[in-house]
């Protein structure tokens, strides 16, 4: 998120200026604090916070475990360069993520062996929903 707008002398960056802006101000936040954050609500609701190396997570099929770039068709897409198995490339992502915070973690499947059911989340599957602010008041619950 925080790499250099400048380009080469070939092929100079456009807004530079305001893109040094923004990295600024996304460096200037407390990445640190929100991990603490995380955590704590995580340890307030029974669960626990997971760190996760994220590398290499966007372009590993998660089927065959083969690590390649190409598999990336586009920014939506990944299709295994070795074992061709089609996925949206961020469940695929997110399948890995699962496997290294827990190894045991198998994802969800349908019935049929397929893609899993809207009770395991591929409710994201078929595009973000757009979910507007509710009109009542919300109530306060009790600590």
């Amino acid at each position: 998120m925080t790499r250099s707008a400048r380009g080469t002398n070939e092929f100079p960056g456009t807004n530079v200026r305001q893109k040094r802006g923004l990295n600024r101000a996304i460096a200037g936040k407390g990445w640190g604090m929100l991990r603490t954050q995380l955590a704590y609500k995580a340890a307030r609701a029974g669960g626990k916070l997971e760190a996760v190396n994220p590398r290499n997570t966007s372009i590993s099929c998660h089927v065959c475990q083969t690590v390649d770039a190409n598999s990336r068709e586009n920014q939506a897409e990944f299709v295994c360069t070795v074992c061709r198995h089609v996925c949206h490339a961020d469940v695929n992502a997110a399948i890995n993520i699962l496997r290294r915070a827990v190894p045991t973690a198998q994802p969800c499947q349908g019935p049929d062996g397929g893609q899993p059911s809207a009770a395991c989340g591929a409710l994201a599957l078929a595009g973000a929903a757009k979910h507007e602010p509710s009109s009542r008041p919300r109530s306060r619950q009790a600590a």
